[in-house]
């Protein structure tokens, strides 16, 4: 077995570092953890939520320079196609209703399942995350 201890972050492909870490934390609420520069073309962010501090997202955006065209191309083609990205709330509901008054796109209503209630929306770039509100049987 490979001796693994945790998940640490999740890299999430985007097309404007700036402009996306604005809305997830106007929108979202995420605090700006790292701000890191590796050269001329290449930066990333780490953003998380204020009380969550031992996991982080990293947003990233592809360039040419840095990864190569090959690894540009296919880092490109994943803007926009999901994120795995599951937020907890109290309540889904109430959440929905602000993100919507925010003008957040969502691509389906408060449901109620047996492990909780989820809504799926979108991010400025398309990637999916979902709010999710535990239930009984999680």
């Amino acid at each position: 077995m490979v001796p693994l201890t945790r998940i640490s972050h999740v890299a999430v492909i985007v097309r404007d570092l700036e402009t996306t870490f604005k809305w997830y934390s106007e929108v979202l609420g995420f605090e700006k953890r790292a701000d890191v520069s590796l050269g001329s073309s290449e930066r990333w962010l780490a953003i998380g939520l204020p009380d969550q501090p031992d996991f982080s997202i990293f947003l990233e955006c592809p360039k040419v320079e840095t990864h190569g065209s090959d690894l540009y191309a296919l880092l490109s083609e994943r803007i926009g196609k999901g994120s795995g990205l599951v937020l907890t709330t109290p309540d889904c509901r109430e959440a929905h209703r602000k993100l919507v008054s925010c003008g957040v796109r969502f691509l389906s209503e408060p449901t109620k399942f047996p492990w909780g209630t989820t809504a799926m929306f979108q991010d400025l770039d398309g990637n999916a995350l979902v709010l999710f509100e535990p239930g009984d049987a999680s």
